[in-house]
């Protein structure tokens, strides 16, 4: 088992579990279909369960003076954020999510209000993109916000692109799932496979110390009391 297989060695691997020809030159018209099915498997498989291994803290946010909107961490996925955290003042603490108009009746954004430490944060999308926004506005440079997640799983489409999961796995499942469209016999003993490879995947996640987690809704583990004090600087 590996992570970090191209999209070329993939396709490969599934070619064999079909017993299919497989060569340079055989079957290419089949390229487009088999990297459609083990893209979609490979989203469901990120989407379906928590990898231990993805999960990471991301580089920390700086913020700039008046800056209302930054970019997400690279490679961190939006939809996957376990916990996020102000850095300010020395230390770490809690920042809420979600700003609302009401929230602008104390420091409004479009007036330039600003003040030290941030005290909420939103996904916003500002035109382009999804961007992080901050409220209020920063009065300093002094504070940065650190984001904990897991990596986006991108889809795969030149054949150097690697997947983040095990490829066996991915491949096995797209097999089963082939096989079976083609009502072939071994469809059924392929998803067994494929779903004795997942238990003991997770299985030795879980062996290994991994935890799980809420998405969206923080790590589920106690609140911790804040050692320091923290004052609120008007700007």
């Amino acid at each position: 088992m590996a992570r970090g297989a191209t999209l070329s060695q993939m396709i490969s691997d599934l070619r064999d579990e079909l017993r299919r020809a497989n060569s340079s030159s055989a079957g290419p018209d089949d390229v487009g279909s088999l990297r459609r099915t083990l893209n979609h498997v490979y989203r469901l498989l990120y989407y379906s369960h928590d990898w231990s291994f993805l999960k990471t803290r991301f580089p920390a946010i700086t913020f700039n003076t008046g800056q209302r909107y930054y970019d997400f961490p690279a490679g961190l996925d939006p939809d996957r954020i376990t916990d996020v955290k102000l850095a300010w003042s020395g230390n770490f603490v809690d920042i809420e999510r979600g700003i609302d108009i009401a929230d602008f009746n104390a420091f409004d954004p479009e007036a330039d209000e600003r003040t030290s430490p941030a005290i909420k944060w939103d996904v916003t999308f500002t035109g382009t993109k999804e961007q992080i926004e901050i409220w209020p506005l920063p009065d300093s440079t002094a504070q940065s916000l650190r984001f904990t997640g897991v990596y986006a799983c991108s889809e795969l489409i030149d054949n150097d692109d690697r997947c983040r999961l095990e490829s066996e796995l991915v491949v096995l499942f797209a097999a089963a799932e082939l096989l079976k469209a083609q009502k072939s016999e071994d469809a059924d003993a392929k998803l067994a496979q494929a779903q004795s490879l997942l238990s003991l995947i997770k299985l030795r996640s879980t062996s290994a110390g991994g935890k799980s987690y809420r998405v969206g809704l923080g790590s589920g583990e106690p609140e911790k009391l804040n050692p320091r004090t923290t004052v609120r600087i008007g700007g």
